[in-house]
Parts: structure tokens; C-alpha cells; sequence
């Protein structure tokens, strides 16, 4: 009798366990699998919450982009497996303090807690997030492995591109440009409504307020230096136009042209005398009868004293390689004689600056720093294409299935 009852309470128990079961993972369905490894419905979910807190991917098109990463990072872990790639503990939990970092988490000042329950309050998955970083890693390796040691760039090819990136013209082409950069996975929506903004010219500090992650820099570029299809868009592009979007593994790059310059490669590999006063936009307002005088009396041997007499700040005496100032100097000493005054204004900045004297370079005269850098855009051209190609040959040899 004893026996029985027992037999029936372990019966009940498993009853009881199975049912629990069915329910809990009852919603939890294949989404799709990778030379034999599934993904479930669960996964997807987690990494979704990752992409979201980290890359603020739009929640349009979340799901598509998970699986695609998720798909990927299957297939890099198992070419690892094949290759006994591995990465260590430490290098994980340094790439995701990395990912905090960049986010502008204070997860350092969380001394009460370990980095796993810091993750978990975010609302994140640990044993998600420790998985995804650790397939990057493990990716990172599988190039050096297999890509890195195959990449070299040659002398030629640097002076064919030289030759390719320096205008037949003898002139540098610069762009005064705004570049913003956009969330991976904003919706398609969503960034129409940011390029419209900026063809109403709308600033840049009102748009943040309605994207979060926005990404904004505003900077001067030669356009020698980026991608020809860009460079191309950026000379024929008018003042105010807006370019883009143009998709990177950062987010969608849009480009406002600001303005654009053109300077002689002779006069911009030239040295240049110097007299400067920098104040900034507050004081020139201060000054603004002082400056105009100072620009008719002045003269490169008296510049000290007539900027002492007038109640001026100090100037400046220096010489400088030409294209080593910002291009909007270049721009403006270009066009002017020797013993004159030209007032630039840069962001919050005014600088009154006096041409003393120019020493004669060479249109042809390409520097160390040239040759770099040229070396390095090539190299990264490679291996970005090289990666891509590894990757897609990885996929065409991988049996992969999605599921509704």
C-alpha cells in the first residue's frame, strides 16, 4: 500500500514537471538552424535586447537583423571549432567592458555587484551577450588566420594610386562636410525624416533630441583621401546638399556639404610666415574697431607693436607647412598677398592672420605621412573585401534553413 502511494506520488511529480515544461517553453520555437545547430525563438529575443541596448536598433527591422547576425556568428564559431581558433576568459570580459564603455555605462561604480548581475539589470542576457562577444573575438582571430597574412600592399600599387587620388590639375579638392551617422536598424522612415530635416536646415542639436545614438562630427576631407564613388558625389554635389544614406556596419552615414575648396598642391606643400592673433567670437565683437584699424596700419615689421598700441592679445609668430593649417586658412591665404590681413572664422573661434612670407613647395611633394596613409587605405580596402569574400564562402559551404 505504501509502495503504491509512493509510485503515485513520483507519477504526479513528473505529471506535474512536464506539464510545467510544456508551458514554459510552450511560445519557444525554431527559427532557424546552422549546419545542424538551431536557433530558437528564445535566442532571438536575447540577442534582439543586446542590439538594442548597445547598436539602438530600430524595432522595424530588430528581428531580420538578429537572425542575420546570429546566423553568422553560428557559422563563425564553428569555423573556429575546425581551426581550434580560441579566446581566453579575459579577453571576453575585456571586450564587453569595452561595449559597456562605449555605451557611457558607469558599470564601474557598481562595486556592490559583479559584472553579471550589472549585465542582467540592463535587462540583457549574460550567457547571450558573453556569446556574442565571443564570436566577434573569435572572427577577429579567424582573419588573422586566414586573411591578414595574405594582404600586402606593393610600391606600386601606392603610386598608382598616388597618382590616381592626386588631380591631374595640380589642385587638392576639399569638402567642408557634417557627417551624421544613424543607428544600425533605424527604420527606413525614421531617416527620411532626418535628411529632410537637414535639406530644411534644421540643427543638428534638434534632430538628436528626436533620434537617440545619433552619431555627428563636422570636419574638413580631401577628397583624394575617401572612396571615389563618395568623392564623386561630394564634386558634383551642390553647397547644402545632402548625401546618403549610405549603409555601414556602424549605421547609415549621411553627408551634408557644408562647403568646398579648392587648393593649389604647390602652395599647400609651401611654408608659410605667420603673424596670428586668435581670439574668440565674443572678443572680436569687442574689438571689431581695433581690427579694422589694425589691418590698415600694420605691417609685418611692426604687427608686435601696432597689436600692443591697439589693446590687442598678443600675436602669435610662427612658420607652418601650408597643409598642415585647417583648409579654411588655406583657402583664404592662398588668395592673398604678402603684408596683408585676412580674419577667418572657425566654429567659435576668429583668427586675424598677417601672410609674412611664403616658401615655394613642390606640386609632387608627397610626404611620409602621404605615403601611410595611402598604404593604409589600401590595406583596409583589402582586407574589408577579403573578409567579405571569406564569409560568403563560409555561408555557400554552410547548410542554413529559417523557419517561419
Amino acid at each position: 500500500m505504501i509502495i503504491h502511494m509512493r509510485n503515485r506520488t513520483i507519477g504526479l511529480f513528473f505529471l506535474i514537471f512536464a506539464f510545467y515544461c510544456s508551458s514554459a517553453f510552450a511560445n519557444v520555437k525554431m527559427v532557424a538552424m546552422v549546419n545542424g545547430e538551431l536557433i530558437s525563438s528564445l535566442d532571438l529575443e536575447r540577442y534582439i535586447a543586446i542590439n538594442k541596448f548597445f547598436y539602438h536598433v530600430d524595432s522595424d527591422v530588430a528581428k531580420d537583423i538578429a537572425l542575420d547576425s546570429l546566423i553568422d556568428e553560428y557559422i563563425w564559431k564553428q569555423e573556429a571549432e575546425k581551426l581550434k581558433v580560441v579566446v581566453s576568459e579575459q579577453e571576453i570580459l575585456d571586450a564587453v567592458n569595452q561595449l559597456f564603455v562605449m555605451k557611457g555605462s558607469n558599470h564601474k561604480e557598481n562595486h556592490n555587484n559583479d559584472f553579471k548581475s550589472y549585465t542582467e539589470q540592463q535587462g540583457l542576457d549574460y550567457d547571450m551577450l558573453i556569446q556574442h562577444v565571443k564570436s566577434k573575438l573569435l572572427w577577429n582571430k579567424i582573419l588573422m588566420l586566414k586573411v591578414v597574412p595574405y594582404i600586402s600592399v606593393s610600391n606600386k600599387e601606392i603610386l598608382d594610386s598616388q597618382d590616381t587620388m592626386l588631380s591631374p590639375n595640380g589642385l587638392n579638392i576639399f569638402v567642408h562636410i557634417q557627417e551624421i551617422v544613424l543607428p544600425v536598424g533605424l527604420s527606413d522612415n525614421n531617416v527620411t525624416d532626418v535628411i529632410r530635416s537637414l535639406h530644411d536646415g534644421i540643427s543638428i542639436d534638434d534632430i538628436k533630441k528626436h533620434v537617440e545614438g545619433l552619431l555627428f562630427e563636422e570636419t574638413s576631407i580631401n577628397l583624394k583621401d575617401i572612396d571615389v564613388v563618395l568623392a564623386n558625389q561630394l564634386l558634383n554635389a551642390k553647397v547644402n546638399d545632402v548625401i546618403g544614406p549610405i549603409k555601414t556596419e556602424y549605421g547609415n552615414l549621411i553627408i551634408k556639404l557644408l562647403d568646398r575648396f579648392e587648393i593649389n598642391r604647390e602652395f599647400a606643400n609651401s611654408s608659410v610666415d605667420l603673424q596670428q592673433i586668435y581670439l574668440d567670437v565674443q572678443e572680436s565683437k569687442k574689438y571689431v574697431d581695433q581690427i579694422s584699424l589694425l589691418k590698415t596700419k600694420a605691417k609685418c615689421e611692426n604687427f608686435q607693436n601696432i597689436t600692443a598700441e591697439l589693446g590687442l592679445p598678443k600675436p602669435l609668430s610662427f612658420v607652418a607647412k601650408v597643409k598642415d593649417l585647417s583648409v579654411k586658412i588655406q583657402s583664404n591665404l592662398q588668395s592673398l598677398d604678402i603684408g596683408s590681413i585676412v580674419e577667418v572664422t572657425n566654429n567659435d573661434a576668429v583668427n586675424i592672420i598677417m601672410l609674412c612670407n611664403v616658401t615655394k613647395g613642390k606640386a609632387d611633394d608627397t610626404s611620409v605621412s602621404d605615403v601611410n596613409m595611402i598604404k593604409q587605405k589600401l590595406y583596409m580596402e583589402k582586407l574589408t573585401m577579403q573578409s567579405e569574400y571569406l564569409l560568403s564562402t563560409l555561408k555557400k559551404n554552410s547548410l542554413i534553413e529559417k523557419y517561419n
